[in-house]
């Protein structure tokens, strides 16, 4: 297989997954993929299987989206300034339907590399995720302000380790606030990101 060969198998479950199968034959026709029509078939009973991808990319990994399902929700970070922050969140909890879990007008500084300053932080949940807004004056130091998004993680010690191990770059290491150990990354190609786990 050469660099560029990406093979996909599916199995397929319900007739509104067939849109999957009939883009991977399209995309095959355009030399994207190289299609196989026996993985599709492989294994299917009278009553189907569960839609199942399985990619192998010319490292040689493989990523099975039947092996596992997302266990935390990833939470988008927005910064906005003190004079908008309150028609933002009256405007996106309207939109959303969403709440408000938390609003604390002294969150502490060192969440957005400003110990001992303080800031006002808002968490909202929604149909569309969980969102955290951070209300400053953009007067901020490298990496705050380019993460945009948060992920949770069981154990960051042991993430940071196996992220390090893989190429990324720890920006900023982990801290304690609010219950939650937190760090900053940025993966292979400038992506940055905070990642954080609960802590007691």
């Amino acid at each position: 297989m050469s660099g560029k060969e990406v093979l996909i198998e599916l199995v397929i479950e319900k007739d509104e997954n067939a849109k999957t199968a009939i883009r991977a034959k399209k995309m095959a026709k355009l030399g994207k993929l190289r299609y196989e029509k026996g993985a599709i078939d492989q294994g299917r009973d009278e009553r189907g299987h569960k839609s199942c991808a399985t990619a192998f990319s010319r490292e040689n990994l493989t990523q099975n989206a039947c092996a596992s399902r997302i266990q935390t929700v990833p939470e988008n970070r927005v910064y906005v300034s003190p004079d908008r922050a309150d028609g933002f969140v009256r405007s996106f909890v309207r939109f959303s339907r969403g709440k408000i879990v938390s609003d604390n007008g002294r969150a502490p500084g060192v969440e957005i590399g400003r110990a001992g300053d303080t800031y006002r932080r808002i968490r909202i949940e929604s149909v569309f995720g969980k969102m955290t807004v951070l209300v400053t004056d953009g007067q901020l130091p490298y990496p705050y302000g380019r993460e945009m998004t948060g992920y949770e993680v069981t154990n960051l010690a042991e993430t940071l380790g196996k992220a390090k191990a893989a190429g990324v770059t720890v920006l900023v290491d982990a801290f304690n606030s609010n219950h939650r150990d937190i760090a900053l990354v940025q993966f292979p190609g400038g992506y940055v990101a905070e990642l954080h786990a609960a802590s007691k």
